[in-house]
């Protein structure tokens, strides 16, 4: 691979021209060549290609070569990278763009947690960085200069407080926790963080306390009232949603787009397709692995009102999105399957998939139900029957102790 300069052949109104990037890797037949900007605009009767600086008659010459030679070493850096496979080529590609410094965690997620894991842990990361910073108070990027003992220390005591207050739970912030830490791990394998950063156990959680928490789940009456006040088939769909996660005991939106008639089986395990005698006698069950933790889930889907709640909106969304695709084909699911309403992969388009729930949720949230509270919901109305947590963390698909 070999990046150099380029001035762009097309003179600005100033005399001036684009200085870029060139980016070529492989030979004649498997070439790839890409250009990125620069941002820096030069004189080029003034620009000397061997030496890749301005000469000592350009304006403000010395400004110029110093940027130059910053995005220069930066360039290089990336080069190394990509020579110890540490990056790909679009990996190359989009590092420069950014600037390829990695000096702050959030370019460093930007660039190479981007690179290494799938959207969905990308965006993951991304939300988990931005949120132990809102934590600490912290303004501004976050540099791996300002890691230190006293920020995890303070970490913990403000989130110890938010926890009193039944603002924040042990597992929020432990997720900040770690991956904050995993962030640090990532770095130093890739040689950007050269400490060995751990922290003591009892600042990498919080006390779980097990009460029943506040303004989390939902009622009878909210859902009573958000079915009294749908005028149109789009929060039809928002409040239907929010109820069939409900019944499927709280999956997500990803479980959802998963789920298939190819996971039905009758009481026996035995697999039963799209056999109608199966719906008949209202044996329907699904063997599921969960989306997100791929913990088992075996669930009774009743004919009323799970089934029917899920062809109802199989129907709608055929209404709704008809028009809608990924790559030229549509994301709506096989007409002829009882339970799939949609056919996508959720990682390979996971901006897609969230943007579309994410209008889902604004909608039945304006008539007071928010689509992840269907989760919270049957954990606490499980809670309040005095079901054990054990039993209540294998019905929501998560890990036990025991497990």
């Amino acid at each position: 691979m070999t990046i150099k300069f380029l001035l762009k052949s097309r003179v600005l109104t100033d005399n001036r021209k684009s200085l870029k990037l060139r980016i070529v890797h492989g030979s004649k037949g498997l070439k790839r060549d890409s250009i990125c900007d620069t941002g820096l605009k030069i004189n080029p009767k003034y620009w000397d290609k061997e030496k890749e600086r301005v000469t000592d008659r350009h304006s403000d010459h010395q400004i110029l070569n110093e940027a130059i030679n910053e995005i220069a070493y930066k360039r290089n850096k990336i080069l190394t990278k990509f020579e110890a496979d540490l990056l790909t080529f679009e990996g190359v590609i989009n590092s420069l763009r950014r600037g390829g410094d990695d000096r702050n965690l959030e370019a460093f997620v930007d660039n190479q947690i981007r690179e290494a894991k799938t959207n969905v842990t990308f965006t993951n990361y991304r939300d988990k960085l931005k949120g132990f910073k809102k934590l600490i108070g912290h303004k501004g990027d976050l540099r791996f200069n300002d890691i230190s003992n006293e920020m995890f220390i303070k970490a913990h005591r403000n989130a110890t407080d938010l926890q009193r207050a039944k603002k924040m739970s042990a597992r929020t912030y432990q997720g900040y926790i770690g991956t904050l830490l995993a962030i640090l791990k990532h770095a130093k394998f890739l040689g950007v963080y050269d400490s060995n950063f751990d922290i003591p156990r009892e600042y990498k959680n919080l006390k779980n306390k097990r009460t029943l928490t506040k303004n989390k789940g939902n009622t009878t009456e909210d859902l009573f009232k958000a079915i009294d006040n749908v005028n149109s088939i789009q929060q039809w769909q928002s409040v239907a949603l929010w109820l069939l996660k409900f019944c499927l005991r709280g999956f997500y939106s990803a479980d959802i787009v998963k789920m298939t008639s190819a996971d039905i089986e009758d009481i026996n395990e035995h697999k039963m397709g799209h056999l109608l005698s199966t719906y008949l006698k209202d044996e329907v069950y699904i063997n599921f692995w969960r989306s997100k933790t791929d913990f088992p889930m075996y669930i009774h889907l009743h004919n009323y009102p799970t089934i029917s709640l899920l062809q109802r909106l199989k129907a709608t969304f055929v209404y709704t999105h008809i028009d809608k695709n990924i790559n030229g084909k549509s994301i709506l699911a096989d007409i002829n399957d009882h339970i799939k309403i949609f056919d996508y992969d959720v990682k390979s388009n996971y901006d897609y998939h969230k943007a579309m729930f994410k209008l889902m949720n604004k909608k039945s949230s304006n008539l007071g139900l928010t689509q992840k509270f269907a989760r919270k919901t049957f954990n606490q109305y499980a809670q309040r029957l005095e079901i054990s947590e054990e039993i209540r963390k294998i019905l929501l698909g998560q890990a036990t102790d025991r497990m």
